[in-house]
């Protein structure tokens, strides 16, 4: 995709997608993926992704990669790594990401934040257990391995899974800064709802069990 502005709408895709111009909109498409990321973002801003499918086909690397994009109900499923988030200005909402698949020893998450600013997921269903393949790493796993995280927001969404649904100590974080808020928690964890959450952490109490609503301190 070369054309600032181009709209891709109704398109079935077997293969991989990268998108060089700035403003594209993907709406009511497909994607199956044959390489290393299903789409990627290289040089440009502003990609819109909505109402879409990505089936990572057990292939590659991360979903979506890595900033200046948001997506907007998409069902996202079958990868071995969901969307990442190594830059500014990701949102992710109302949107569906499971089936995760293990290869090997991946580190295998939802959404996985390594750097940026301006970032929001919101009213997503992420679910980092699968009865057929078991656990992935974390639904939400945050760090600071490129760059400092700030003005992050994650709100309304359904958490579930992972060795801890939220891992907010990946590597390199040192001052990660994010608000976790009306998220509600599904109870298969293999260990807990939450762990390494730094002193710039807000985990507000509106945070909930699923099955309870119990506050999760």
């Amino acid at each position: 995709m070369t054309t600032d502005g181009s709209i891709i709408d109704g398109l079935d895709i077997t293969g991989t997608v990268t998108v060089t111009a700035d403003d594209v909109v993907i709406r009511n498409t497909r994607i199956r993926n044959t390489g290393q990321y299903p789409v990627r973002i290289v040089g440009a801003s502003n990609l819109l992704i909505e109402d879409s499918e990505i089936d990572g086909q057990a292939k590659g690397g991360a979903a979506v990669a890595f900033n200046h994009y948001t997506l907007r109900r998409v069902n996202i499923h079958d990868v071995v790594e969901g969307p990442r988030i190594a830059g500014d200005d990701v949102t992710i909402e109302n949107s569906f990401i499971h089936s995760l698949v293990r290869v090997g020893d991946n580190h295998t998450d939802a959404v996985q934040i390594v750097g940026g600013r301006r970032i929001v997921l919101r009213g997503n269903n992420l679910q980092a257990f699968d009865a057929r393949t078991g656990q992935a790493n974390a639904a939400v796993m945050l760090g600071e391995e490129d760059s400092p995280v700030r003005d992050c927001l994650v709100e309304q969404n359904l958490l579930n899974g992972g060795n801890y649904t939220v891992n907010a100590g990946g590597g390199g974080t040192r001052g990660a800064q994010c608000v976790f808020r009306d998220n509600r928690f599904g109870r298969d964890a293999r260990y807990g709802a939450h762990a390494n959450l730094g002193p710039g952490i807000v985990w507000n109490g509106s945070n909930t069990w699923m099955d309870t609503g119990q506050t999760i301190g």
